[in-house]
């Protein structure tokens, strides 16, 4: 653990694990989804050609031509149409395995997204939860579009790639090296958390090396004056408290 002086407006910070994978998963999907658009518009360019020569057998047989030529001409036709049917059976096969392709994707990216959470500092934990669990709910739905899916996992990871450039200041319960308390909490992007008494007495800071709530070297007047700033926005200033650095 190191004290810096951090500056209110530049100590916003993301992880590069996640500001990495999404992009590349966005990417990904974008792509899979155009095949999967591609394969969809050649369904319906080949159900349109299986009407048209629907129809033309239906007008050959009201037809009053010679019956030869009109067997003849009907064994092509329906030649035709069971060749395209076929590759309409192949292009349906094709889409359908596309789909499960991008669903595995989005289950995949759900679960980083989670794992992310868990590892990541505890702010608003029940709030980001709840996105992972309405997120695998959304997957079980047939009434909800492929790409509203996906769009909806990627939006949950640009969420979580903005707190890394937010702050803010609230009330949250949690287990102090003095007991559970109520107090409230600091966060400036992913620099850190740290926390303040309701008496304004104590303070600390989350060990995220250790995963636990430590009270050793923080001011509470630091921690208040960075809590004034956030809430009151008031001008950016330098604020001297302690920083972990990195994860384990």
């Amino acid at each position: 653990m190191k004290r810096l002086a951090l500056f209110l407006f530049c100590c916003c910070y993301s992880g590069v694990s996640l500001a990495q994978s999404p992009a590349a998963m966005i990417d990904a999907v974008r792509q899979i989804n155009r095949q999967a658009l591609d394969a969809q518009k050649s369904i319906d360019q080949l159900h349109d050609e299986r009407q048209r020569i629907l129809s033309r057998i239906n007008t050959i047989e009201q037809d009053g031509s010679a019956f030869a030529v009109r067997n003849i001409e009907l064994n092509n036709l329906i030649d035709k149409s069971r060749r395209e049917t076929a590759e309409v059976d192949e292009e349906i096969q094709a889409v359908n395995e596309i789909q499960t392709g991008i669903a595995e994707l989005m289950r995949s990216m759900i679960a980083t997204l989670e794992k992310y959470i868990d590892l990541d500092f505890p702010f608003q934990l029940a709030q980001r939860r709840a996105v992972i669990d309405r997120l695998n709910s959304l997957l079980e739905r047939d009434d909800i579009s492929v790409a509203q899916k996906y769009q909806a996992v990627v939006s949950a990871y640009l969420d979580e790639l903005r707190f890394g450039f937010s702050n803010e200041v609230y009330k949250d319960r949690i287990d102090t090296p003095g007991g559970q308390r109520v107090v409230e909490i600091l966060r400036l992007g992913r620099a850190g958390l740290w926390y303040l008494t309701a008496d304004g007495a104590l303070a600390g800071y989350y060990d995220l090396r250790r995963r636990s709530w430590v009270d050793r070297n923080t001011d509470p007047a630091q921690v208040r004056l960075g809590i004034r700033m956030v809430r009151d926005s008031l001008p950016p200033t330098a604020i001297d408290l302690p920083v972990v650095l990195s994860s384990p």
